[in-house]
């Protein structure tokens, strides 16, 4: 609730305009006149408190459900949904928080997506699918990664973090390379 709670935060701290001007760039990028949108950041924050609210409960559902698969049902841990749930949600507080340090560069930039990412390293790729799926690669995200992975052994203690951590790092790399493949992310 907390990590939601947050989200709607950065969502009212960007101020309109910047909102306004992200859909014009994503706009020209598509082809289209930017002239035409009106400016309709009011409608662009709803939709961004709702779907940056109801997204942070789906992507820890998600998520929790995709680690219990595997460390619960492939690896044959002891651990539970709700467990797995519960690590998940605390974890997943590392990129909102950084988020929320970061909305004074997102205002800067004009940029309300700005993360830090791999894809920042990897500047010299050619645009395409690898740095697409280099710039989901969020690297708060890779920290709240490895926090999971220190749940998950602290669920299973003959575990060890850096096989928890392998595990966990490939459920995330994954899950960023399918992400990348859907048409208008990144």
């Amino acid at each position: 609730m907390l990590g939601a709670v947050l989200a709607i935060v950065q969502v009212l701290l960007i101020p309109g305009d910047v909102w306004d001007a992200m859909i014009r760039e994503q706009m020209v990028a598509r082809g289209q006149d930017a002239s035409a949108f009106p400016g309709g950041s009011s409608v662009v924050r709803i939709f961004a408190l709702v779907g940056g609210t109801v997204g942070y409960f789906v992507m820890a559902l998600l998520a929790a459900g995709i680690v219990t698969l595997v460390f619960a049902f492939v690896l044959g841990d002891e651990g539970r949904f709700k467990q797995y749930l519960a690590i998940l949600a605390h974890a997943f507080l590392i990129p909102t928080i950084v988020g929320l340090a970061l909305v004074p560069l997102k205002i800067a930039q004009a940029d309300p997506r700005l993360t830090l990412n791999v894809g920042t390293f990897l500047f010299f790729l050619p645009a395409g699918y690898l740095l697409k799926w280099a710039t989901m690669m969020d690297l708060s995200m890779l920290w709240a990664w490895l926090v999971v992975a220190q749940g998950a052994r602290a669920i299973d203690p003959k575990r060890s973090f850096g096989s928890a951590a392998a595990v966990t790092m490939g459920i995330y790399v994954v899950m960023s390379a399918l992400l990348a493949l859907l048409p208008g992310s990144g």
